[in-house]
C-alpha cells in the first residue's frame, strides 16, 4: 500500500473549523509532527462537534420538556461542555491560546 493512502482523509468541516485549520497551518509549524496534527485534528473536530451541538441547542432550548411534561436541561448540554473542554485542552497542549 503506498504511503498516501495510508493517510485518512480529513473529515468535512464547517468553512469556520477549515479556517481555523488551515490558520494554524499557515502561523505555526506542526505539520510534519504527527502528534501536534493528531491534537490539531482533536481540536478541529471538537470544534465541529461544539457548533453542531450549539445549532441544535439554539434550536430546542437550553431547558427541554420531557415526555411527563416537567422540563429539564437540554441533554447536549454535557456534550457541548465535553466539546469546549476537548478543545481547550488540545489548544493548550499545542502551546496555542484559545
Amino acid at each position: 500500500m503506498s504511503r498516501s493512502a495510508k493517510k485518512r482523509a480529513r473529515p468535512k468541516w464547517h468553512p469556520e473549523v477549515e479556517e481555523f485549520y488551515r490558520g494554524v497551518l499557515a502561523r505555526w509549524s506542526v505539520e510534519g509532527d504527527r502528534r501536534a496534527m493528531a491534537l490539531l485534528a482533536q481540536a478541529c473536530d471538537a470544534m465541529q462537534r461544539r457548533m453542531e451541538i450549539q445549532k441544535v441547542v439554539a434550536r430546542d432550548g437550553y431547558v427541554v420538556r420531557t415526555a411527563a411534561g416537567g422540563t429539564r436541561r437540554h441533554p447536549l448540554l454535557s456534550a457541548l461542555k465535553e466539546a469546549e473542554s476537548v478543545f481547550l485542552a488540545s489548544v493548550r497542549e499545542l502551546g496555542l491560546e484559545p
